[in-house]
């Protein structure tokens, strides 16, 4: 009837009339706006973070760009990020990203290429990462 009309194009004012609980129950607001949200356009400037894993055949740039030819993320802009092999390879793997985007017609805002992956942690990273995790850690009785 009118209210999905409505409700199609973002014009109705009251979500919780549409969205109950079991039984018919009003629904929090909070439950409500978290069912809602992605239908919210997006303020301008935002942007969407995506990881080139390139294993999974482009679906990780694919899905994000999908997206952004929707009403409620035009606004948005695509960062890609991907890993260099070495150091020396950073800007030739930033131009090769940035190429095969163009290729494909997707439009992103910066290719940023993230080098040493496969360097092992410095010890002062280590041990801010044990300390992050000691509380999860089990302990081992000591009777």
């Amino acid at each position: 009837g009118k209210a999905t009309k409505k409700h199609r194009r973002g014009g109705l004012t009251s979500p919780g009339i549409l969205y109950r609980g079991i039984g018919g129950t009003v629904l929090p607001d909070d439950i409500v706006e978290g069912l809602t949200r992605f239908r919210q356009p997006v303020k301008k400037g935002a942007r969407i973070d995506v990881w080139w894993l390139y294993d999974d055949g482009g679906l990780t740039i694919l899905i994000p760009y999908i997206l952004t030819q929707r009403r409620q993320f035009s606004s948005a802009s695509l960062r890609v990020f991907s890993l260099a092999s070495s150091r020396g390879e950073l800007e030739y793997e930033q131009r090769s990203m940035a190429a095969l985007l163009s290729k494909f017609r997707i439009d992103c805002s910066d290719v940023v290429v993230i080098p040493d992956v496969q360097k092992k942690a410095g010890d002062d990273t280590r041990g801010d990462f044990d300390a992050l995790i000691e509380p999860f850690k089990e302990k081992a009785d000591e009777s």
